[in-house]
This record gives structure tokens, sequence and C-alpha cells, in this order.
């Protein structure tokens, strides 16, 4: 299937759980794992370029680090929130019976995949807007919303999300880290939304003129 076909209904098709519209579709572009890619940078201090999101399709593994002697720790779980919910809530102790652990006695197969960049490019798109200045990311963030919910209402293709994101991003001059703070911040999340409303509108308009829904 084209990514141009796809439609809400299946965008929310999640094959593990539901994490309701938002993430979801998220997961459907990979936003999810791109807003991920920042989290991970900015709480643990790692450069970007040593970031790297992997699709694993059963979701058992959710996080690597790889260390310099060559070895890798993975932390493993259920496909489920239950845990990673508890773990916020109760850190720096555990809960216990948050979730049924995986059986390791039971035969299972796991996968892995490079991200295919090219029809995924919301990762790389997350990594250069971080770099590019203290408020890029929250236009990122405010316009991949807007993108959503149009496409939601069936306004605009699929595509439409990221195509969305990147207009708005090369829109956005951007504000340095010396002279960022809350006001520049929500100020640029406000633009991003009237901007990324006014680009949905036309690109709504094409898609009706030539009859996409």
């Amino acid at each position: 299937m084209q990514l141009a076909e796809v439609t809400p209904k299946m965008a929310l098709n999640h094959p593990n759980f539901d994490m309701g519209r938002m993430v979801t579709t998220n997961s459907a572009t990979m936003v999810n794992k791109a807003l991920e890619v920042i989290e991970a940078h900015l709480l643990f201090d790692v450069p970007l370029d040593s970031i790297e999101a992997v699709v694993h399709p059963q979701q058992y593994i959710h996080s690597l680090v790889e260390f310099q002697d060559g070895s890798t720790i993975a932390q493993a779980g259920p496909p489920r929130m239950l845990v990673p919910i508890g773990w916020a809530l109760s850190h720096p102790d555990r809960l216990g019976r948050v979730d049924t652990p995986i059986d390791w006695t039971q035969a299972m197969s796991w996968e892995f995949e490079p991200l295919d960049h090219s029809a995924f490019p919301a990762v790389e798109m997350a990594k250069t807007a971080a770099k590019s200045s203290a408020t890029h990311m929250a236009v990122y963030n405010a316009a991949n919303e807007q993108a959503v919910e149009a496409f939601h209402r069936g306004e605009i293709p699929f595509q439409g999300i990221l195509i969305t994101v990147t207009d708005v991003l090369a829109d956005h001059d951007g504000v340095p880290a010396s002279a960022a703070n809350l006001d520049a911040v929500i100020g640029a999340e406000a633009w991003a939304r009237a901007r990324a409303d006014e680009l949905l509108a036309a690109m709504a308009t094409r898609a009706a003129g030539a009859g996409i829904r």
C-alpha cells in the first residue's frame, strides 16, 4: 500500500495497543519516535547524532544503550504503557504487580528493521529542528498536532501531515538559546499553529479540487 492511500481508520489500527488518536497517528508517521529521540537527547544529554530509531514491530524492547566496549543493554517489557506510567509515578521505587512480566520460557521471535527515512522523514526532521534553534521543536510539535487533526477531519491526505510540518519549520526564523524563555516558546507555538492552519486550509482546498479524501 502507498502512504497516500492511508486513511484515518488505517492510521489508528495499531497492532499492539490503543494510545489515543494523536499518539497512535504519530506512531504511524513516526513522529512519536522523533519526539522520543528529542526526549533522550535532552534527558540524558546524548548527542542527537548518537541516537537512532529502530523499527521493532513486537514492541518488547523499549530502548537500547550501546557502550564503548561494544556491549548493548536493552530495556525490555510488555508492549504496554503500564510499567512506564508506574515507574513515573513511583520513581525511584518500583511498584509491585504493575504488569505481567515477559515469559522467557516461551518461544518467541523479535524483529528489528532499519527505519526507512525516505518514507518516514519525521525523525531526521526532528533532529534538524532540534539543532536549528530553541523554538524549532515547539514549532515541530504544534504544526504536527494541527496537521493530524486536519487529517482526521478528512481534509488532507496522510502525507500532508509531514508536508505541513516541513513547510511550517521552513517558515520559522527561530530563537537562539541565549534569548529563549517561556514566552518565546509559547509565542512560537502559537505562531506555528496559525501558520499550519493557513497551509492546511490551502492544502484542503487543493485536495477537494482534486477529489482527494
